[in-house]
């Protein structure tokens, strides 16, 4: 979905599953009709951002456990007095 929206400037984008398949289906915005190379272009950079959003999300379920700890720590809040003697 992410990688979609990035393209919803130029494009009208409808994405439905097809059995274990997702169709992606972009129509020009403002009657444009790119030219062949910009077209495929701009599917190519899809399919990229669809791996980026793919690796964001595996990462995010191995990792993000220990960047909400991270977070916490950083914002509970300090007794200023013992950090101020150290």
């Amino acid at each position: 979905m992410a990688a979609a929206y990035r393209r919803t400037a130029k494009y009208a984008v409808e994405i439905r599953e097809e059995g274990q398949n997702f169709v992606v289906v972009f129509t020009a915005k403002d009657g444009r009709d790119g030219n062949e190379s910009e077209v495929a272009d701009d599917v190519q950079s899809f399919f990229n951002d669809v791996l980026d959003e793919q690796l964001r999300q595996q990462l995010e379920q191995k990792t993000g456990r220990i960047r909400d700890l991270i977070v916490q720590h950083a914002f509970s809040p300090i007794d200023l007095r013992k950090e101020v003697r150290k």
